[in-house]
């Protein structure tokens, strides 16, 4: 597949007055980031959708096995990912950074993101 490529801050790229589109692995990558930071409910078209950060992840009783859980699945559950190779969260009061390395079916991904950062 193809998408818009979105630079830093999640602005359109522009090349030579036209949208800068990416595939592969880099496409990959970016669909999945946009896949882990959206809360649940945010998209307006399709609420069901996203990661529940307000019920499972923020606040003070947290669960680290259920966040593994719940970002695991969004992983693999991906279009394009074949398999999970490595994975690490690293949990704060007032942030989450994820990073982890999976195959694609266009080579190996490394993901490494703060999702949250208060």
């Amino acid at each position: 597949m193809t998408s818009i490529n979105l630079g830093t801050g999640n602005d359109i790229v522009i090349e030579d007055n036209d949208f800068s589109l990416i595939t592969g692995r880099d496409e990959i990558g970016q669909v999945l980031k946009q896949k882990l930071k959206l809360f649940l409910g945010e998209f307006f078209l399709d609420t069901t959708k996203g990661i529940d950060y307000f019920g499972a992840i923020l606040g003070k009783n947290k669960n680290p096995a259920q966040i593994d859980t719940i970002f695991k699945e969004a992983i693999v559950s991906s279009r394009g990912i074949i398999e999970l190779i490595s994975y690490k969260t690293d949990i704060t009061d007032r942030s989450l950074r994820l990073d982890f390395v999976a195959r694609t079916s266009d080579g190996i991904l490394t993901f490494s993101e703060t999702l949250i950062n208060e």
